[in-house]
């Protein structure tokens, strides 16, 4: 329970963009793993410290750290972290341009979370494959995949988290020519 604890610790700081406290926390946690057997940590504190690599651009450390965690995740059968790699991999396919690869990585996402009930991985792959549409230029789809999230998550209950949206709604508008529509979502969203 140590191990877990600290790597919640370590996650919590990420959070918070506090990457030098996580990195420490989430190493201790897959110290404290590593010497208990608890897998589990190791797992988790594998796959956060490889979104800090990548964050701060240590593209090989991310890679390892990834690979270490995905592989553990799947010794595990814990179908929620393979979940998560997969959309750790989409936004690296993101970041790169590779579109339709990321497309590919979100829509088998979204469609395992529907498939197993997981709220959070709904709302969140459809906003993933708005963001994919956007990239491509295509404003339109981008605006309805944002609004089905929207519906979905106020249903489901994310809607402090749909609140965020008006911003990204407010770009597609502008990108549409759409200047008082544009001009009322930024309105809303407030000062940024």
């Amino acid at each position: 329970m140590l191990a877990v604890t600290t790597f919640n610790r370590g996650y919590k700081r990420w959070l918070y963009s506090d990457l030098a406290g996580a990195r420490k926390a989430l190493m201790e946690s897959i110290r404290q793993g590593d010497s208990t057997g608890s897998t589990f940590a190791v797992a988790w504190s594998r796959r956060w410290l490889s979104a800090i690599h990548w964050q701060a651009g240590d593209v090989g450390e991310a890679i390892k750290d990834f690979s270490v965690a995905e592989s553990l995740f799947t010794r595990l059968r814990d179908g929620f972290g393979l979940a998560n790699m997969q959309t750790g991999r989409g936004v690296a396919f993101l970041a790169a341009g590779r579109l339709d690869e990321a497309e590919r990585v979100f829509r088998r996402s979204l469609a395992a979370s529907e498939r197993y009930g997981i709220a959070e991985g709904v709302y969140g792959n459809m906003v993933s494959l708005a963001t994919v549409q956007s990239a491509r230029g295509d404003w339109t789809g981008s605006r309805r995949l944002l609004e089905q999230a929207i519906t979905y998550g106020n249903a489901n209950g994310h809607a402090g988290w749909t609140a965020s949206l008006g911003y990204s709604l407010g770009i597609i508008a502008l990108r549409l020519g759409e200047l008082d529509r544009a001009e009322r979502y930024f309105l809303r969203a407030g000062p940024m």
